[in-house]
């Protein structure tokens, strides 16, 4: 009985340690080029001016947003411009406490704008900041 219950506790414990999910690696995503916006740190933010440049031009152009949450946890912000319109995506399932939401829609051009030290778009759910400068 003893060795059962044995069994059952250390089956337990690595049933409840495997669950956890392996942390966030922000320097994959900057080597990616993904623009990163912590609490602390901004990287690749020069990718924010390109892209915008590039829609104004009617270039194809993607971009990758990431926002840390408090805890550290990346929630994504994918834009793909195709010379029609851009292709927004919303990623915020790997943030522990969020809700784990993934969702797309496409927005005119136009809808992705820069207004003093902000880069914003507008969607069906309303206006988004992306990232903030300061």
């Amino acid at each position: 009985m003893k060795r059962l219950k044995f069994i059952f506790i250390m089956f337990l414990i690595l049933s409840l340690t495997s669950c956890k999910s392996a942390s966030y690696n922000i320097e994959s995503d900057i080597n990616k080029g993904y623009v990163i916006s912590g609490i602390s740190n901004k990287h690749n933010v020069e990718k924010l001016d390109e892209f915008l440049f590039k829609v104004e031009q009617g270039e194809s152009s993607d971009l990758t947003i990431v926002q840390l949450t408090k805890e550290g946890d990346p929630i994504y912000f994918s834009l793909s411009y195709s010379g029609d319109f851009i292709m927004y995506k919303y990623d915020n399932s790997k943030d522990k406490y969020g809700k784990s939401d993934i969702t797309e829609e496409k927005v005119n051009k136009s809808d992705f704008y820069k207004n003093e030290n902000k880069y914003y778009i507008k969607t069906s759910e309303g206006e988004v900041v992306l990232f903030d400068l300061e």
